[in-house]
């Protein structure tokens, strides 16, 4: 059996740090079911150094104490039974090349994972070319990659499979989005709330109480220092243009009731019933754009994201964005349907909300493909073959 030695973000600590604790049983999961054991730092906190992407003073001490412990739990796994491969969710913080050298010294051959490499890539454009294989889910970040002389693979997004659904399945009459609110989605939506279509939100930011989120605001913007990083942040990054864009867009929490009055809107639902609202919509909506003030306030760019594997593998009707990546993923029209722009979303949803078979057929065929296609046991294999373990 093959062995990995697993850094996923792993911390006996709880860090205000969104999603972080996903990765690792994410990771685990996946080289388990692919048949390999997992070998895991102990008693290290992984986490820790997204604390310190705004404020990078204190990741030297945390780098001075982690580092030398990580690298002799590494060596002591390695003589106790060959490590056949390192893997790692790092951001830049997390190591400086000399780290990473350390474990090329030892001989264990080392993969990276990077996701929202078109938003975040200068959060980990420091360590890239130091890995042996750099695992890249957005086709259009692969360049980044190659340009700098990394290793580097293209894989979409994969997920662990996910229980079959219920043919009998029986289906809640509404068009369902999961997801949490940005000006982006606010402004799509806002433009199908006269639609007509049976549209239902879940996520965070959707009914809460759009004066109060404006006061956090103004709070926020009171406090100085941080406010004038935040720009001079966005200025190096997306220009003086994006800085003004940012600036068109920074109040879109105003109204927001009254531009979604005819949408359903709900709080995130607990991670029990995710799924659920996936597979039992009558249609699951995919959004795939992202708030990037590079780009015009109206033309902002997409890429694919895990829920274009999660719906489809529960069993889901999915409807998405389409993006660079997606017609590599599936047979579009037949595994699912994808749309480009409001009016078309509009003329797809409709169709699919008339036609009973058309659904069933998106379900069955989408969750096939996603079951073959796009399993992290897949990208595993994918891994092991182009790195010749």
């Amino acid at each position: 059996m093959k062995r990995v030695f697993l850094c996923a973000f792993q911390s006996p600590h709880t860090h205000p740090v969104p999603s972080y604790s996903f990765w690792r049983p994410y990771f685990k999961s996946g080289f388990e079911e692919a048949g390999w054991e997992v070998v895991e730092p102990v008693n290290l906190d992984l986490a820790e150094p997204l604390l310190y992407m705004e404020q990078p003073g204190g990741i030297k001490k945390w780098q001075e104490q982690t580092w030398p412990e990580l690298l002799l739990q590494l060596k002591t796994q390695h003589k106790k039974r060959p490590v056949d491969l390192f893997f790692a969710y790092f951001y830049g913080v997390h190591a400086r090349k000399e780290h990473i050298e350390a474990i090329r010294d030892m001989g264990v051959p080392m993969a990276h994972f990077f996701c929202d490499n078109l938003r975040d890539f200068h959060a980990v454009q420091s360590i890239v070319g130091c890995f042996d294989l750099h695992w890249v889910p957005e086709k259009l970040a692969l360049e980044k990659y190659t340009e700098r002389g990394a290793n580097a693979i293209y894989m979409p997004m994969a997920i662990n499979s996910l229980p079959a659904v219920n043919s009998t399945v029986l289906e809640k009459p509404e068009i369902a989005f999961v997801g949490s609110a940005d000006w982006c989605r606010v402004s799509m939506f806002s433009e199908l709330n006269d639609s007509g279509l049976p549209l239902a939100i879940y996520g965070n930011g959707w009914v809460d109480n759009p004066a109060e989120k404006n006061s956090d605001i103004l709070a926020l913007n009171r406090r100085w220092l941080v406010s004038v990083k935040q720009h001079l942040k966005r200025i190096y990054q997306q220009g003086l243009t994006g800085e003004c864009r940012y600036f068109k867009t920074r109040n879109w929490r105003n109204g927001l009731a009254e531009k979604l009055s005819n949408i359903s809107r709900y709080p995130a639902p607990p991670d029990i019933d995710y799924l659920n609202i996936l597979r039992n919509s009558m249609v699951c909506l995919g959004i795939n754009r992202y708030p990037n003030f590079s780009f015009p306030v109206h033309h902002q760019p997409a890429y694919s994201r895990l829920r274009d594997v999660e719906a489809p593998m529960a069993g889901a009707c999915y409807l998405t964005e389409s993006t660079p990546e997606i017609s590599d993923m599936y047979d579009i029209g037949k595994e699912i349907e994808v749309y480009s722009g409001v009016d078309e979303l509009i003329t797809k949803a409709e169709r699919l909300l008339a036609d009973n078979q058309l659904r069933k057929t998106l379900r069955q065929c989408g969750q096939k493909a996603a079951k073959s296609k796009h399993t992290l046991t897949r990208r595993i294999e994918t891994i092991e073959k182009t790195m010749g373990l």
